[in-house]
């Protein structure tokens, strides 16, 4: 089955000097930023501790970028914004892959948080109104990924990250509309393509990006192809 992809991504950042390669170790504060020189009389658990707090740093101002419109921040740019060095940021990690999954896999776990139950019971009219708020408010959330990841959609790290988004929607689609995609019989996987395209990451950008459409009227579209996808199966059958 293919669907357009809600591509969670972080842009590669690139290799900032000609013939840099990146070094491994441990960081510790010099000069403002952190550096990763190994002080041979730390603790194991106090270096990983530091550890820990320098990825997250790192992450946290991969996200920043995004949001404030850098799509395609350098290894640089992460790193000054997360005040740490650039032989830091590679010491947390392995190679540039690496640090996208790394990110890919902070958008996508986050992702859940702006999903509420929608009952399977209640009309049709109404779950089409709630799963298409839902959808909005998830896009709106990651727009800036998925804006990032339109740039440069290649990454294997990515492409595992959207088969998980692939299967977290596909549940979701399958389980608020179960009534009419047993109405729909051998058309159920068609109209489960439909409404994860239509109601899908590529189609929001369009509305919002090239169209130039406001949220809530790019929600009111979603809503209107939602339904027209429907509306052979709902009970009784609706125009």
């Amino acid at each position: 089955m293919s669907v357009q992809s809600e591509c969670i991504y972080l842009v590669h950042p690139v290799k900032d000097t000609p013939g840099w390669v990146p070094e491994r170790g441990s960081e510790r504060h010099t000069g403002g930023v952190l550096s990763e020189t190994p002080r041979p009389d730390e603790h194991p658990d106090g270096r990983v501790a530091r550890g820990e707090r320098t990825r997250r740093l790192i992450l946290d101002a991969h996200s920043a970028l995004l949001r404030e419109g850098n799509l395609r921040p350098t290894a640089i740019a992460v790193a000054g914004r997360a005040g740490v060095s650039i032989r830091a940021l590679w010491a947390n990690f392995k190679d540039l892959e690496g640090l996208v999954e790394a990110a890919s896999v902070e958008w996508v776990r986050d992702d859940p948080a702006h999903e509420t139950d929608i009952d399977p019971d209640l009309p049709m009219a109404e779950r089409v109104q709630r799963f298409c708020a839902q959808r909005a408010r998830r896009m709106e959330a990651i727009a800036p990924a998925l804006r990032a990841s339109a740039l440069e959609p290649n990454s294997p790290a990515v492409a595992r990250q959207r088969q998980v988004i692939y299967a977290r929607n596909q549940g979701v689609v399958r389980a608020v509309f179960a009534t009419e995609l047993d109405r729909a019989a051998d058309a159920a996987s068609e109209v489960v393509v439909a409404l994860m395209t239509g109601c899908g990451a590529r189609c929001w950008l369009v509305m919002c990006d090239d169209l130039g459409l406001a949220p809530d009227a790019a929600e009111a579209v979603m809503h209107r192809a939602a339904h027209a996808v429907l509306a052979e199966f709902a009970d009784p059958p609706t125009r």
